[in-house]
Order: C-alpha cells, then sequence, then structure tokens
C-alpha cells in the first residue's frame, strides 16, 4: 500500500511489510482474510448510492480534522472529517453490515493513486498517523485492517456491492451444501475484542450482489 499525499508533494511510502496473519477461530470460516492493498472494503451507511456517487464523506465535514483524530474520535465528531474508512478484510465489513437490517458492503479498487490514504496494518502509516503513541484505537484500527481515505472514492472505483444479511449457525452451515438462490458467497468473522472490551463471536454473514445501475460508471 503506498499513500500519495497530493497536497504535501511527498513521494509514496511503499508497503514494508505484509500484514500479520493468526491462526484462525475454530468457529471462523477457513479463508484467508490477510487482505489485499489494491481491493478494500466498506460496511455502507443507508444514505451511500456507491454506483452513482463513490464513497463521500459526510456533509458537513471538516477538511482540517486529522486522520488521528478520524479514527479516535468517529462518530462521536458532531463535525465530520474529510475521510472514508474502509478495511482490507470483507469479514469484518461484512460483520459490521451484517448488525443492521439492510446492511451493505462495497468492495473497491484502492485510490490511492489521487488521494490521500493511510493503511493502518502498515507500522509506516501508523507513525504518520499516530506517531509514537499507543493508543486502544490505534490497536483496534490495526486489527481491523482500517484504511482512511480523504475525501472518499470515485464512483470508477466500485467493483460490487452486496447486501449483507446476518444468518444463524445453522443457516450457515446449510448454505455450505444447500447455499440459497442468489447467494454470491458467505463468510463467518473471527472473534474479536472490541474497543469497550466486549469480545464478540463470529458472525455469519450471507453475501448478495446488488445490480449495477444502468448508465453507472465502469469498474476500474
Amino acid at each position: 500500500m503506498s499513500r500519495l499525499g497530493l497536497e504535501t508533494g511527498r513521494a509514496a511510502v511503499p508497503e514494508t511489510s505484509s500484514p500479520r496473519t493468526r491462526g484462525r477461530h475454530p468457529e471462523s470460516s477457513g479463508e484467508s482474510d490477510s487482505g489485499s492493498p489494491t481491493t478494500l472494503y466498506r460496511s455502507l451507511r443507508p444514505d451511500e448510492r456507491p454506483f452513482e456517487r463513490g464513497l463521500l464523506p459526510p456533509s458537513p465535514h471538516d477538511d482540517d480534522i486529522s486522520a488521528r483524530t478520524h479514527v479516535e474520535k468517529g462518530s462521536k465528531l458532531k463535525v465530520k472529517s474529510a475521510y472514508v474508512s474502509a478495511t482490507r478484510s470483507m469479514k469484518t465489513a461484512a460483520a459490521w453490515a451484517g448488525r443492521e437490517e439492510g446492511g451493505r458492503v462495497a468492495t473497491f479498487t484502492n485510490p490511492s493513486r489521487d488521494r490521500e490514504v493511510y493503511d493502518l496494518t502498515n507500522p509506516d502509516h501508523q507513525a504518520e498517523v499516530f506517531g509514537d503513541s499507543r493508543t486502544p484505537a490505534r490497536n483496534f484500527a490495526k486489527g481491523s485492517k482500517e484504511v482512511v481515505i480523504k475525501h472518499g472514492v470515485p464512483p470508477e472505483n466500485i467493483r460490487t456491492v452486496y447486501d449483507a444479511r446476518a444468518v444463524s449457525e445453522a443457516a450457515y452451515q446449510e448454505a455450505k451444501n444447500n447455499p440459497p438462490a442468489g447467494m454470491s458467497r458467505q463468510i463467518k468473522s473471527r472473534a474479536k475484542v472490541q474497543e469497550d472490551k466486549v469480545k464478540t463471536r463470529p458472525t455469519p454473514v450471507q453475501l448478495y450482489e446488488v445490480a449495477r445501475p444502468e448508465g453507472s460508471s465502469g469498474k476500474r
């Protein structure tokens, strides 16, 4: 992953290492979740229309709010930042989307060629955002494979949008041999400890691809 800060004119920061992987939880799906630096995922807000508008920060927002404040304060900010959060992990995005009825996940190409992007699995990017501070938010962002993108993602970078439906363990197991009509894939997230110290159980989620509206931007 590279960070291109076009306003600063600085050189790109190269990917220095791959994210570390852990042994899988016995109840999680067996898929690799290390992620790719070029493919990112986002659990969508209800008002987002990624094919038509891309992924935009809320309006109004404040361009002067730092990436660190965005990560540490997030939804608690009265005025939002110009950053949009995503993740390198489909499991993480799908688990968030599956928490509410009507949840969706967008997959898209990292717009690091023309956006300021911080990949918080990258130690160099962590240092740029947090300095030497070892805050809980830093650890949580790293564990969630969070990526923050200033000014969002253009619509031409959007690849796919899925409806995300949380299901029971029984439905998850049944779908392995008898997939429901229209299901694209299903995944199960890892058990994790959240920022509030609450440990979550693996979440089974089924994904159903949403048709791209006619006339919307093509995929990159």
